[in-house]
């Protein structure tokens, strides 16, 4: 299929574990947007569909300049679809691997973007992404940054401020840490 609603589907520019995403043109402004076709086989196990109706609900709520903005969700027999601002430059795992490593004041630039975004979810709206990686940080014509892929994220309260189901991209947390009995012992403050 290479329409949906408004919009005529072009090439593929992100693959996930429950989704791929497509570079897409509306049909009357013709603006380029970002489509996430998330397949119903996905669904059938209610703890995806859970997950996607809390992406939703999560997502289009949030309103700040370094994140991707959502425009709507459309769906048909075969899919769903979550529309949303289509971020030109490449994420920031790409950026580095082909530029390699940032300047200072350019890492520093990107850094206090990412603070911006993380306290706006965490103190304005109690929410945390959950799988914050390179790869979901998208790089805009402007090299500001747009964090995507909230799939994950979910809401805490002041009262209940711990979640408590293991996420994140698989490998992320060894491929960053090692092993998980090598750090058991391990305290971030034990040469304080």
């Amino acid at each position: 299929m290479n329409e949906i609603g408004d919009y005529i589907l072009l090439n593929p520019i992100g693959q996930g574990t429950f989704a791929c995403v497509r570079l897409a043109e509306h049909k009357i402004i013709h603006t380029q947007v970002a489509v996430k076709i998330i397949p119903r086989t996905n669904f059938e196990d209610p703890d995806h569909v859970a997950r996607f109706q809390r992406e939703v609900d999560l997502i289009k709520d949030l309103d700040h300049p370094f994140i991707a903005e959502f425009f709507e969700v459309l769906e048909d027999d075969t899919n769903f679809y979550i529309v949303m601002e289509y971020v030109e430059n490449d994420n920031m795992l790409n950026y580095v691997n082909i530029n390699g490593e940032l300047q200072e004041d350019v890492a520093r630039h990107y850094f206090c973007q990412l603070i911006s975004v993380l306290e706006y979810l965490h103190v304005e709206k109690q929410i945390s992404h959950r799988d914050l990686k390179a790869e979901n940080v998208l790089l805009d014509r402007y090299k500001n940054i747009r964090l995507i892929d909230f799939g994950l994220s979910n809401t805490f309260s002041k009262e209940n401020q711990f979640l408590k189901t293991a996420c994140g991209s698989p490998g992320m947390f060894q491929r960053i840490f090692g092993r998980p009995n090598i750090i058991s012992n391990f305290s971030i403050f034990q040469n304080f």
